[in-house]
């Protein structure tokens, strides 16, 4: 399956979107919690989930556009 310039470009954006968007969610801790495994608020737990998704979709999208990229041995891509 061949994978054009514009999937290429649209995965790398997508990661680019996933993985600020999850970095932020994932580091979600409430303002009453001194550490991060202390944490009992299911909103804030939920939302730690939820940005573990969105790196882990942003992997994906990644190696999406990476996807039949390969070099040769001057590491020119063909």
């Amino acid at each position: 399956m061949k994978i054009g310039a514009a999937t290429r470009f649209l995965s790398v954006v997508a990661a680019v979107f996933l993985g600020v968007a999850g970095i932020h969610e994932w580091s979600a801790k409430s303002s009453e919690m001194g550490s991060y495994k202390e944490e009992t608020s299911s909103a804030v737990l939920i939302l730690r989930s939820q940005g573990k998704l969105k790196m882990g979709l942003a992997i994906g999208f990644i190696a999406l556009a990476s996807a039949n990229v390969s070099f040769d041995e001057n590491g020119n891509r063909n």
